[in-house]
């Protein structure tokens, strides 16, 4: 995929994201809706009219105010982009919209331009670079054009972009492969477009002239003729016409009619399919629209189902065949091909034999295989027959057998990617994944009976375990129905072994029917560098990871171990679910890989990369993002391990939310090895990262690990340090006394170690405790002790904080000329330490207290310069505390639907955060905002949701408070239902439910 290109409208509408194109750069569906409209007409302005008629489908309400509605659907876009990192402008004018992006950033644009310039160079003779050039702008399109639109105008744009560019693309792609003579490839690329739309006659005129020029002219005969007909049924007789003047003027002088070759009796040869089949139904649909199944006669075609050992691919081809046996009146034949059987592939002679056997011309009747090959050719040359070959090895395995078959619907299973076919003929690979949870409930209902619906909590925890794999649910529910009075909840209980789950099957009559057996088949054909990446990656404690962290696990360069994740994506072992280099195992292929490393006498060593590696990132991370910090003490470096480094603050708190669980995971792996130093490190590292974005919980949870681990590793300062920090992040949780006790701990430890500093450090959280219980005095009297303490150790970034605390307390207890004093001065500080996310929280509450104060041009100033930090940091309590202070300013102003905009973005900041408090403080401001617009039932659905977390915390005050405007509101709708019933009736009620930020 071009670098260059940002957004991608040639398929579903993409974005880049994290260095890729995707469609998840935003969850809402209307703001892809959007984006995708106004791509196709970059730079111009357009009339919100002409926007709804492409945005809102024929079955869509229309917004009443689409003024105000593209407002506020723009402003996401804005947002999402922005938080993209691409720079985009997003224009309101007059009643019309227009996004600002250089053209050349769409795909649509980068592909007419790669198609102009292979028409220069084919029209200078450089056809193998016109060539190229074509298959590159042909390799942008993912799928139909903004697929995400069902409108009128967007349909319309489509068939006008598939006629005037996607058309003329492949059919100058086919006369530069007529060129360069490879003529299979042109005639596969003009069949393909015929399938997809219709028998135009142009393109006829293409196929006819491409076999003519390959000397295939009985092929040419027979599909002019077929194509006549074709076009005289629909009533296009001068069409037919035309074709006929077009086929005599290519019809060679001294042409041979081709010999025909008789048929046999049609072969029914498909193995029995299996009675209690459940799932697959999109994978068929997939499988009737490649084939052409229910658009006239099937088309020849080579289709490949790739997938890991024990997803039931086989199964699955097998059924298909069956329900659509009908369809070929040529019958069907299955050949298994033993690519990772024991006794090693079967040979191409061999297959060409099974086939012949298959058809009723058994091969010792042909002397020789090349001529069995020309014979198996010849009575395949003029009928489609069904062809499975099962199980093949890789693309050399299929490849031989593909020229004999080119008549025919071809279907390959394998554990592997056929990417060299992928390549050379173009054939389409459809993945067989897991089943669905429904899916796989109904698999084991099927096969274990009525005991499924009087322990459905059992059936979900078995479902869990196999992780929608069909060879596992079976062999699951194979053990169930042969223990009839074991419950299955003991079952369960007995397989959340991995180990016993991966050898169930093995007192089987099979010498394969294991899972275990299954996957080992898969490894064993696997290159020695890959088999030794495979086993490591079972010492690492998560199923998801990096391409980076995979180099330290081998202790090879990361293009070395991409290599060998590459032959594991290829073997599917491994999947790449969305990032160019992120990469996922199956629960249990995990699994099977710990059983592997278990044994292995490098795992320890690749262990001790693995978490060198993470916990050095981390570090890097915490430096990033909090450079004022004094650094992380860490160990010597282990040789082998490369760790990431990051150039801003947001690109290390990017890595660290992606690999939060990772992160976890090696706390919790590294306590349970005895690697005490990292695992009370890596909690330290990351905690206040965490924290920051709103996984405050997580925080905690590290940290406790760490407080463990520390005390077993006899550190007392760190274990002073992990319950200090402990207490921080659960008095962030509400938990006061939890938190309490923690740093009443941590003192008992510095004390005894005499360190001035940790102990600063835990008053100012006690200080914070008194204040979060509503003792101000105390609050402020410890803190003012915490000033001092903090100016005589010299530590700017205590007297920080503390400045920052205190000015708080004094906003609370009406004093705010010293509040603006304590914010001023811890301003100053914050931007001296360059703390980004600190001076987001200082001006923030800053802004607050002159509002209050009613200096609202310097409240307007400091909220400006908060929202212009917000780029450069990620803390997620600041950031929403500052879009409620930026509503309440818009509020004051005047300017109502700015202020709703701003506490939306609060609410929707705090919610996916856990940020209760901050969530409350948002949704109080939005009712008010909502109300004063006039919007009754949206204030109303806020001020609920408030007042529940109000409750839900604990304060009923505050609740109450929230209450009593929800009575005033619902008494004013009362008094004005009468005299408003018609209007209400005119412009409809919205659903309040929907209003509030985050709703499902």
């Amino acid at each position: 995929m071009h670098e260059e290109i940002d957004f991608g409208i040639l398929g579903s509408m993409r974005v880049r994201l994290h260095g890729n194109l995707s469609v998840q750069w935003t969850g809402r569906r209307r703001e892809r809706q959007l984006l995708a409209a106004l791509l196709t007409r970059p730079g111009r302005l357009v009339p919100f009219d002409t926007v709804v008629d492409w945005v809102w489908g024929e079955r869509e309400k229309a917004p009443q105010d689409p003024a105000a509605t593209l407002s506020t659907h723009g402003g996401r876009v804005r947002a999402a982009l922005r938080d993209c990192g691409l720079a985009v402008q997003l224009d309101i004018v007059d009643g019309r919209i227009r996004l600002r992006v250089d053209r050349e950033r769409i795909d649509h644009h980068v592909f007419r331009r790669l198609v102009a310039e292979a028409k220069e160079a084919s029209a200078r003779g450089e056809h193998e670079r016109a060539h190229a050039g074509l298959l590159e702008a042909i390799g942008l399109w993912a799928d139909e054009p903004l697929a995400e639109l069902d409108t009128e105008p967007a349909r319309d744009w489509r068939q006008e972009v598939i006629r005037h560019d996607w058309l003329p693309a492949n059919t100058l792609l086919v006369e530069q492969e007529v060129r360069l003579r490879r003529y299979d490839d042109a005639l596969r690329r003009l069949d393909e477009l015929l399938r997809e739309h219709g028998p135009l006659r142009e393109l006829g005129k293409k196929r006819i002239a491409v076999l003519r020029a390959a000397h295939r002219h009985g092929e040419a005969d027979e599909y002019y003729l077929a194509l006549h007909r074709t076009l005289r049924e629909e009533g296009d007789h001068d069409g037919a016409d035309d074709l006929r003047r077009f086929h005599d003027d290519h019809r060679p002088r001294n042409a041979v009619p081709a010999r025909s070759v008789p048929a046999p009796e049609p072969p029914r040869q498909l193995p029995r399919a299996v009675s209690d089949f459940t799932g697959r139904e999109e994978l068929f649909a997939e499988l009737d629209h490649l084939v052409g199944i229910g658009s006239g006669a099937p088309q020849p075609t080579v289709v490949a189902l790739v997938g890991a050992a024990g997803f039931g691919k086989t199964a699955a081809v097998v059924q298909w065949a069956h329900r659509v046996a009908r369809q070929f009146p040529a019958g069907a034949v299955f050949a298994d091909l033993h690519g990772f059987a024991e006794r090693g592939p079967a040979p191409p002679t061999e297959v060409v034999d099974t086939l012949l056997a298959s058809l009723g011309s058994p091969a010792e009747h042909v002397a020789g295989p090349v001529r069995r090959a020309r014979h198996l050719r010849a009575l395949l040359a003029d009928r489609t027959v069904l062809v499975v070959l099962d199980n093949a090895r890789n693309s050399a395995h299929v490849r031989p057998l593909l020229p004999l078959l080119d008549r025919c619907v071809v279907l390959v299973t394998s554990r592997r990617r056929f990417s060299e076919l992928a390549v050379e003929h173009g054939i389409r690979s459809l993945t067989v994944g897991p089943l669905s949870d429904p899916q796989a409930e109904a698999l084991l209902a099927e096969r274990i009976g009525a005991r499924c619906a009087r322990e459905p909590a059992a059936v979900a925890e078995l479902v869990r375990m196999c992780g929608g794999m069909p060879l596992a649910l079976g062999l699951a529910a194979e053990r169930a129905a042969a223990r009839a009075n074991v419950r299955l909840a003991d079952l369960a209980g007995q397989l959340r072994d991995r180990r016993t789950l991966l050898g169930i099957g093995t007192e089987g009559d099979g010498p394969h029917r294991s899972l275990e057996a299954v996957f080992a088949l898969s490894f064993e054909a696997l290159t020695v560098e890959a088999g030794r990446v495979f086993t490591l990656l079972g010492a690492h404690p998560g199923a998801e990871f990096g391409v980076e962290v995979v180099a330290a696990l081998a202790g090879e360069d990361r293009a070395a171990a991409r290599a060998r994740l590459d032959e594991l994506v290829s073997a599917h072992l491994i999947e790449q679910p969305a990032e160019i280099d992120r990469y996922r195992m199956h629960d249990l292929v995990h699994a099977y890989a710990a059983s592997l490393a278990a044994a292995d006498p490098e795992r320890r060593a690749a262990m001790s990369r693995m978490f060198d590696f993470y916990l050095r990132c981390a570090s890097n991370a915490r430096g990033a993002v909090l450079p004022h910090t004094d650094p992380l003490p860490l160990p010597e470096p282990v040789p082998g391990s490369e760790p990431m480094t990051f150039a801003d603050e947001r690109r290390a708190v990017q890595w660290c939310l992606r690999e939060r669980a990772n992160l976890e995971a090696a706390t919790d792996c590294a306590f349970r090895q005895r690697w005490y130093g990292i695992a009370w490190r890596l909690p330290h590292a990351t905690a206040e990262i965490f924290g920051r974005c709103g996984y405050s919980a997580a925080a905690a949870a590290g940290l406790e690990v760490a407080r463990e681990a520390a005390k077993a590793d006899g550190d007392d300062l760190a274990e002073a340090a992990s319950l200090n920090d402990l207490g921080y992040y659960l008095l962030d949780l509400g938990e006061v006394t939890a938190a309490t006790t923690r740093f009443r701990d941590a003192l008992a430890i510095l004390d005894r170690c005499g360190h001035p500093l940790g102990e600063l450090t835990v008053l100012v959280n006690v200080a914070a405790t008194h204040h979060r219980s509503g003792d101000l005095d105390e609050a402020e009297r410890l803190y003012r002790e915490c000033l001092r303490k903090a100016q005589r150790l010299e530590n700017p970034e205590r007297v920080a904080t503390v400045e920052h605390r205190l000015g708080g307390i004094c906003h609370e207890r009406g004093r705010r000329d010293d509040a603006i004093g304590h914010f001023a001065r811890a301003l100053r500080i914050r931007e001296e330490l360059g703390d980004a996310g600190g001076q987001v929280e200082t001006l923030a509450e800053l802004a607050a207290v002159l509002r209050a104060h009613g200096r609202r041009e310097r409240a307007e100033s400091s909220a400006r310069r908060a929202l212009a930090l917000l780029e450069r940091g990620e803390n997620v309590a600041a950031r929403a505390r500052l879009f409620v202070i930026a509503a309440e300013l818009r509020e004051d102003a005047g300017e109502l639907g700015e202020a709703a905009e701003y506490a939306r973005r609060a609410a929707e900041t705090a919610r996916p955060a856990g940020q209760a408090d901050a969530e409350a403080e948002a949704l109080d401001a939005l009712g008010r905002v909502e109300a004063k617009l006039g919007e009754r039932d949206r204030a109303a659905a806020a001020w609920h949701r408030c007042a529940e977390i109000h409750h839900g915390r604990g304060r009923s005050g505050k609740a109450r408070e929230v209450e009593r405007r929800l009575a005033e509101i619902a008494a004013v709708e009362t008094d004005l239902v009468l005299p408003h019933a018609r209007d209400l009736g005119r412009t409809g009620v919205a659903d309040p439910a929907s209003q509030v930020p985050g709703d499902a």
